[in-house]
C-alpha cells in the first residue's frame, strides 16, 4: 500500500501522483502550449517564398523532452513531417547512472555537464 516505489516520484521537483493529482495534467498542458508555440514560430514547412525553412531552438527543462516525450511528441502530433532534434544535457553524475540503452534514448544529441554544486540547485518545496 502506501510505501513509494522507486521512480514514482521526480527527483528534480518531489512531484508524485499522490501529491497532486492533476499535476501531470498541468505538465502535459505545459508542453502543449510549449509546442503550439515553436509551431507558430517556425510556421509553414514549406519554407515560404524564400524556400529556407526556419530554424527554432527551444530551450527546456529535460523533463519536457527527453526520450523524444512532451514537446517533441506534441509537435510530431500537430506536424508529423517537420524535423525535431533533441538535445538533452545530463549532469555527469547522473549519466554514470544509466545504460548505454537509457543514454542512447534520451534525444539526438547528449551534453555531459558538470554535477552543480548543492548551493546552487533549485530547492523545490
Amino acid at each position: 500500500g502506501g510505501e513509494k516505489e522507486k521512480g514514482k516520484e521526480c527527483p528534480y521537483i518531489g512531484w508524485s501522483a499522490d501529491k497532486s493529482a492533476h499535476m501531470l495534467d498541468a505538465q502535459v498542458l505545459w508542453d502543449a502550449t510549449m509546442a503550439r508555440s515553436i509551431s507558430n514560430a517556425l510556421g509553414d514547412t514549406s519554407g515560404g517564398a524564400g524556400g529556407k525553412a526556419r530554424l527554432v531552438v527551444h530551450v527546456c527543462g529535460k523533463f519536457h523532452c527527453e526520450d523524444r516525450r512532451g514537446i517533441p511528441e506534441h509537435l510530431a502530433e500537430s506536424e508529423p513531417a517537420r524535423r525535431v532534434m533533441v538535445v538533452c544535457v545530463m549532469p555527469e553524475e547522473e549519466l554514470r547512472q544509466m545504460n548505454a540503452t537509457q543514454v542512447a534514448t534520451l534525444g539526438d544529441f547528449v551534453v555531459v555537464s558538470p554535477t552543480v554544486p548543492e548551493d546552487l540547485q533549485s530547492k523545490h518545496v
